[in-house]
């Protein structure tokens, strides 16, 4: 990149690498994009949004309806790069409500699901239609589907083949990472109902070297 940045939101848009922020919004250079194709960066004219911290620092990023979602610690933005444009909510919104940059969260098929395991909507995992603006419980995913994982918020959450993929340590505090999978299908008045396919102990240290593991990032790729 031309710049050097700390913290900024990056996200993949017809097959070019939008990257967001991590550096003060008054800056020209706040958004750059690189061009797979051609290997260039090149900076991207933007009208910053006024809403939002002055650094430009964002911990939580996601891609929805070729848009880059960023949570930000006063607001939530949206940019879409064909236009140009920006979108913003404010702190009371109702994505900012259940969205936190402390919870795992990821996007598959064009909506945010996060864990939660205070269970806000009833049930663990909460789902955010964009079109909606409305949150709601992933149905018959219940809150013993995670009993394996402890009280800290430790888990992390991927999109893999349009499933989603949780994974924890395990709850007695040893060395075991554990993964669970998840479907779901969209039924009667737009409701998601999920479906737990298995739970597997996917990393074990037998020898008991490794004390409290954390899945610090958990990504799906396309080789």
């Amino acid at each position: 990149m031309k710049r050097a940045r700390y913290c900024a939101a990056p996200g993949v848009i017809n097959g070019k690498i939008y990257v967001i922020g991590g550096r003060r919004k008054q800056d020209d250079d706040w958004v750059e994009v690189f061009d797979v194709d051609l290997e260039v960066w090149q900076t991207v004219p933007s009208q910053c949004p006024e809403d939002g911290s002055n650094d430009g620092w964002f911990d939580t990023y996601v891609v929805m309806q070729g848009k880059i979602f960023i949570l930000d610690d006063f607001c939530c933005l949206a940019y879409e790069p064909r236009e140009g444009l920006w979108q913003s909510w404010g702190y009371e919104s109702e994505l900012h409500r259940l969205w936190s940059s402390s919870l795992s969260s990821c996007v598959v098929g064009d909506l945010l699901f996060t864990l939660d395991l205070t269970c806000p909507l009833g049930l663990p995992i909460a789902v955010y239609n964009p079109n909606e603006m409305v949150w709601k419980p992933l149905l018959t995913v219940y809150m013993y589907s995670f009993t394996w994982f402890g009280g800290s918020p430790v888990w992390s959450m991927a999109n893999l083949g349009g499933k989603l993929e949780v994974l924890g340590d395990f709850f007695r505090g040893s060395t075991d990472i554990v993964c669970v999978e998840i479907t779901f299908e969209t039924r009667e008045e737009g409701h998601l109902w999920g479906n737990v396919e298995s739970t597997t102990a996917v990393y074990t240290d037998d020898h008991k070297e490794t004390m409290f593991p954390i899945v610090k990032l958990c990504q799906t790729v396309t080789v």
